[in-house]
């Protein structure tokens, strides 16, 4: 989660948007994967910021993706005992 954020902007920066895409979105991929809600709060937060730094909007549906993640955020941290 700390590389492919970062590919995805290399990427977007030099011009290949489709392979930024692509990246991102197996970024957001196995960032809604990982049991645990710790890690994707984090991958989660590197990807919002890869996005931010490349001044790029998210497809709509990653950013589906993306929203779904963080909704179910709560409810996972709550089973952490």
């Amino acid at each position: 989660m700390i590389n492919l954020p970062l590919l995805a902007e290399a990427c977007h920066q030099i011009g290949e948007n489709a392979l930024a895409q692509n990246t991102w979105a197996k970024a957001v991929t196995l960032c809604s994967l990982n049991p645990n809600p710790e890690s994707q709060s984090i991958g989660l937060a590197r990807i919002w910021i890869s996005y931010g730094r490349a001044n790029v909007v998210p497809e709509e549906e990653i950013a589906n993706l993306l929203a779904q993640t963080e909704a179910q955020l709560p409810l996972a941290y709550s089973k952490i005992r």
